[in-house]
This record gives structure tokens, C-alpha cells and sequence, in this order.
């Protein structure tokens, strides 16, 4: 999943891709630290962690309009990361209210489905010995920033492991070590055996679909009891967010 924002901002050189708030001031750091021209997701990403750890975003991602840096502009609320006088482009680098709802509707995504899955298998996030990151915006986001708008679950350090592109490294193992092949055909099957054992989805119009699921304890599966391969995924900005998508609190 590729979080998007209105920035449309990338990593190339002048990108944000770090922010701190302090002293009354924004502190920034840019890919080749160069002025900068736009904002990638981890900028974004910490951006928003710390406009919420000093006061500036509400749990439900309004904007303090009491704030020097917080301005109305087009019937529009946005927060001036950096001004034109200091930007690459002469133009100013900004956060929008629209920005933030697709950093919700991204986190909400995410933590959904590994909510999810912890529910499915009778465990709370404590019980997560490794939570594996992937994915190119999984590579550089700062994890304190991830845990602090709600997006991971708030686990030690340690559990945690960035491994940036799981899908092309796992290809490329395939190809080259018939152990490898071996060990992807048993993870396949016990995966396919816990999947086996779904109810069917039952509803009436008086109650809501369910489903229940027997997790595979993990001496059956020899898996770690939560595998989470995350890059972030939004729903395209143009078309409205189905009920029951809209973006969740940070």
C-alpha cells in the first residue's frame, strides 16, 4: 500500500523526510539536505506525530488555528511545514486537513487488519514476538512516529524489523536455495490448514455477517504468532471513503 498526499511529494533530493517540533519552531531534514521542495511518507508520517504530541492536531486530525504556522487559505486549514522564503521552489511546503485524512485513512487501514488479525488468533499486541516492516515507506519510517498516531502497536523496539523489500529478497531466495522452496511449501500448507478451518459466513437481515476463525497454535504452524509485512495503502483522494472506512481518531 503507498500512502499519498496532496504534496505528491517523493524521495528524491529536497524531500522532507524527517520533522521536529520545538523551541517554538520546525525543525527539518531533507534527502541530499537540500531547500526543501516537497514532504515523502515518513516526513509526513513525522510531521503529523509530532504537530500531535505538541498540540497543534486533535485526535480527530482539526488543525489548531491558533498556531503562527496554522493558516486559513481557499477555505482551506494548513499547516506551513516551510515557507516559500526558505523553500527549493520559491513556493511554500504545507500540511492540508487532506493530507492528514489520508495519513487516518492509511493508519486505519493498517492497524485494522492487524487488529484483525490478533483477534482471529485470541492474542493481544503484547503477545507479538516479531513485527516485521516491509516495503519501501516501511524502510524509513521513523517507528516512534508509527506507534504515536496509532498505526503499529506500541511493542519494544526490539520486536521490530525493517527489512525494506521482503517480496523482491524472498524472490530471489526462491530461485537460488531448494531449502528455501522447502521451507515456503510447509509455511504454505500450515497456512492453508488454518485457513481451512473457517465457519462459513452466516447473516440474516436482523443480524450482522460473521465469521470465526481456530487460529493454528504456533507449535502447528512453527510461523511466529503474528508475521506483520507492512506498506501503506489509501483509498484514491477523488473518490469518498465508503461508510464504514472513514478515517479512525489518532
Amino acid at each position: 500500500m503507498k500512502a499519498r498526499t496532496s504534496r505528491r511529494g517523493c524521495a528524491r533530493s529536497g524531500a522532507i523526510e524527517r520533522v521536529q517540533l520545538g523551541d517554538g519552531d520546525v525543525h527539518l531534514h531533507t534527502i541530499g539536505q537540500q531547500p526543501p521542495v516537497g514532504i515523502c511518507g515518513s516526513g509526513i508520517l513525522d510531521a503529523i506525530a509530532e504537530m500531535l504530541e505538541a498540540g497543534l492536531l486533535s485526535s480527530r486530525g482539526m488543525l489548531n488555528k491558533d498556531h503562527p504556522r496554522v493558516r486559513v487559505r481557499d477555505n482551506k486549514t494548513e499547516f506551513v511545514l516551510a515557507p516559500s522564503a526558505v523553500s527549493g521552489h520559491g513556493r511554500d511546503v504545507t500540511i492540508t486537513r487532506s493530507d492528514v485524512n489520508e495519513i487516518q485513512l492509511a493508519k486505519s487501514a493498517i492497524r485494522a487488519g492487524i487488529d484483525i488479525l490478533l483477534a482471529d488468533c485470541g492474542i493481544d499486541g503484547g503477545a507479538i514476538d516479531e513485527f516485521i516492516v516491509a516495503g519501501a515507506f516501511g524502510t524509513y519510517l521513523d517507528l516512534n512516529s508509527a506507534i504515536r498516531i496509532g498505526m503499529f502497536p506500541d511493542l519494544p523496539r526490539g520486536r521490530f524489523q525493517q527489512v525494506g523489500n521482503a517480496a523482491g529478497t524472498g524472490a530471489r531466495q526462491m530461485l537460488v536455495s531448494a531449502q528455501r522452496r522447502q521451507l515456503a511449501r510447509t509455511s504454505h500448507d500450515a497456512i492453508a490448514t488454518s485457513s481451512s478451518r473457517l465457519t462459513p459466513i452466516s447473516h440474516s437481515a436482523t443480524s450482522p455477517p460473521s465469521i470465526s476463525r481456530e487460529c493454528a497454535s504456533r507449535e502447528q504452524s512453527k510461523l511466529p504468532a503474528v508475521i506483520a509485512r507492512v506498506s501503506v495503502v489509501t483509498p484514491h483522494p477523488s473518490r469518498p471513503p465508503r461508510r464504514g472506512l472513514l478515517p479512525s481518531h489518532f
